[in-house]
C-alpha cells in the first residue's frame, strides 16, 4: 500500500509555500521524475490548488474527482504552473474507488487539451506503477486541498 497526504512546501516555478501531493512521503512531480528518468514534470502543480484561470477547467476537475468514487474516472492531477489551465502539459490518473482503498491503476499524459475531451487522446506513462492508497487517507489528502480553496 502507497501513502498520499497533502504537504506545504515550495516548488522550483511558484513563489512561496503550497499545498502539494505526496505519494510514499515524495513530492509527486519528483516521484513522477524519479520513475520516468525525466526531469520535465519538476514543478507541476496540482490541479487541487484550486488555480486554474478557467472556471469550467477547474469544475471539471472537482466533477471528475467526485466522480471516481463511483465509476472508474480520469482525473487531472497536475498541470503547468506557467499556464495554469489544460493547454499545456496536465497529468491524468485513472482513478478506481474499491470499498477501504483507492488505486491510481495508470497515470499519462492528456494530449486533448479541452476538458470535454480529457481523457480522449492520452499518452500512458508505461514506467509509472499503479498507485493503491487507503481511501480515508487519501480523502483527507483531497480535503485538505478542498478546505484550503475555500479558505481563500
Amino acid at each position: 500500500m502507497n501513502s498520499i497526504k497533502a504537504e506545504l512546501t515550495t516548488t522550483e516555478y511558484v513563489n512561496g509555500e503550497h499545498l502539494m501531493i505526496f505519494v510514499d512521503d515524495i513530492r509527486l512531480d519528483k516521484w513522477l521524475t524519479i520513475k520516468l528518468d525525466n526531469k520535465n514534470y519538476i514543478g507541476l502543480i496540482p490541479t487541487w490548488l484550486g488555480w486554474l484561470l478557467n472556471p469550467s477547467e477547474q469544475e471539471y476537475v472537482w466533477m471528475t474527482t467526485e466522480l471516481c468514487k463511483t465509476k472508474t474516472t480520469i482525473v487531472p492531477i497536475l498541470i503547468c504552473p506557467d499556464d495554469l489551465d489544460f493547454s499545456c502539459t496536465v497529468v491524468v490518473c485513472e482513478i478506481k474507488y474499491d470499498g477501504t482503498s483507492v488505486q491510481w491503476a495508470r497515470v499519462g499524459i492528456d494530449r486533448t487539451g479541452f476538458p470535454t475531451y480529457i481523457g480522449k487522446d492520452i499518452d500512458w506513462l508505461e514506467n509509472v506503477p499503479s498507485l493503491h492508497f487507503l481511501r480515508k487517507q487519501y480523502e483527507v489528502c483531497i480535503n485538505e486541498f478542498m478546505n484550503d480553496c475555500n479558505s481563500e
